[in-house]
């Protein structure tokens, strides 16, 4: 059996925003060829023109993200049940954020074609993945919006 299915990491994975209300039964073979990752506090996970055919959901710890460089904050955080990867995985492109722990991670290794294989068993798992970017999007519009105000306060027009 795969240290990924066992406990705690069985819990953490079905209490995840991907595997939300998924049967991990049906795809537990997939999930047990699926390795387990650690990083330390500032190991860069992924960079920007990286190739990255993995996704990677947050166990334990946590992640930064960075669009502009990674000593400037980052732009989004990701804790446990949270996923960084996926941009890549469904654009078939190379990644286009930094991604840094931010302090000792666990993460789950999913590569993309498992991930596939894992949405061809589950239509919830691809339903979860929209939710996921959907929420992303939203995030990022936010900051969009809160840039374009802040810009506006700045230079009122007369």
């Amino acid at each position: 059996m795969s240290k990924c299915m066992t406990e705690p990491y069985r819990s953490q994975i079905s209490h995840s925003t991907l595997f939300s209300n998924v049967s991990l039964e049906g795809m537990s073979h997939l999930l047990e060829s699926c390795p387990l990752k650690k990083l330390a506090q500032g190991d860069v996970l992924l960079a920007p023109g990286q190739n990255n055919d993995k996704l990677y959901l947050v166990l334990s710890g946590s992640l930064g993200v960075h669009l502009a460089s990674p000593a400037k904050p980052a732009f989004l955080t990701l804790g446990p049940g949270e996923c960084a990867g996926e941009i890549s995985i469904l654009t078939e492109t190379t990644a286009t954020a930094s991604v840094i722990a931010t302090e000792d991670c666990v993460l789950l290794v999913i590569k993309q074609a498992t991930l596939w294989a894992m949405i061809r068993i589950s239509h919830g798992l691809a339903r979860n993945l929209l939710h996921v970017l959907a929420r992303r999007l939203q995030h990022n519009n936010k900051v969009i919006a809160e840039s374009v105000d802040a810009r506006t306060a700045q230079n009122p027009t007369k």
